[in-house]
């Protein structure tokens, strides 16, 4: 069995799922998500979450509490530990946010604790995950009417991530925020490559977003009530185009962007430091 361990928003999920899921076919082996890490209470530096793959078209299996009581929780934290003796589960535990490939030597009967940022732990299984993410359910009427503008025109996707990004210390320390400079050189570059285009600006700050990007150009500020919290993110990956914020949220719009000749602009730092090394960045996606 493959046990994936779940921690953070929605994609943060997707990437934790994704890359359980690659092991998975690899081995043949059926999937299984502990969510028991999602039931924690909030702390000055954890944001509760829920499970939120649910919405998607996954047959997710939840599993044994009693599989997960014997695992020594001291040793999770240590990079490829050995097998425990007790339930032949093997903890494997990213040593960094670097891709690592010796993933996919880990076998069959493994704890994936970690968060894989990065396409290299599943790109193998692309299509599977195509498939799988998407929405189980059905887009509102407000969604389905911008669903139409964007698919009649050339759409760009601007997202614009604050949230606890802004408003949680450690969150704000660690990840940082896009600077307008970003987006106003990333609307830029898309300008210049795209004709006519139509930028659909996302975010958890409308607000803000409204008094800080120019109301002269061709922007639609996204404002649709939903029960889903992944509405936002298909809407994005269905724009031609992407400007993603440093948020594994609208990642995944991009990477489900199945437009052939798409342009995806990311931020070039990643992470507050730049001393943190990722392998977040897809090919041919544009750092600015």
């Amino acid at each position: 069995m493959i046990v994936t361990k779940l921690m953070g928003g929605l994609g943060n999920q997707m990437f934790q799922y994704a890359a359980g899921k690659s092991l998975a076919i690899k081995f043949n082996e059926p999937l299984f998500v502990d969510t028991s890490f999602l039931n924690l209470t909030e702390t000055k530096n954890y944001t509760k979450r829920k499970l939120e793959l649910e919405q998607l078209q996954l047959d997710i299996k939840l599993v044994d509490p009693n599989i997960l009581a014997s695992l020594n929780k001291s040793r999770v934290g240590k990079a490829f530990s050995r097998f425990f003796k007790n339930n032949e589960l093997k903890v494997i535990s990213e040593s960094s946010r670097m891709f690592d490939s010796r993933f996919f030597n880990s076998g069959n009967n493994v704890y994936l604790n970690g968060f894989w940022q990065s396409e290299l732990y599943f790109e193998s299984c692309r299509n599977d995950l195509l498939k799988e993410f998407t929405p189980n359910y059905v887009l509102n009427s407000e969604a389905t009417k911008i669903l139409q503008n964007i698919q009649s025109e050339n759409s760009i996707s601007i997202h614009v991530r604050r949230g606890d990004y802004v408003t949680n210390l450690e969150a704000h320390q660690f990840h940082g925020l896009c600077s307008m400079n970003y987006y106003r050189t990333s609307i830029d570059f898309i300008k210049s490559k795209v004709e006519n285009p139509m930028f659909y600006i996302f975010s958890d700050d409308l607000t803000w977003c409204r008094e800080n990007f120019d109301a002269a150009e061709n922007f639609t500020f996204v404002n649709v009530n939903s029960d889903y919290s992944s509405q936002d993110l298909f809407l994005m990956s269905y724009c031609k185009h992407n400007i993603i914020a440093n948020s594994s949220y609208s990642w995944w719009s991009a990477w489900l962007n199945t437009h052939a000749d798409k342009l995806v602009c990311t931020p070039a730092n990643w992470f507050s430091s730049s001393n943190i090394k990722t392998d977040i960045y897809c090919k041919n996606w544009i750092k600015f």
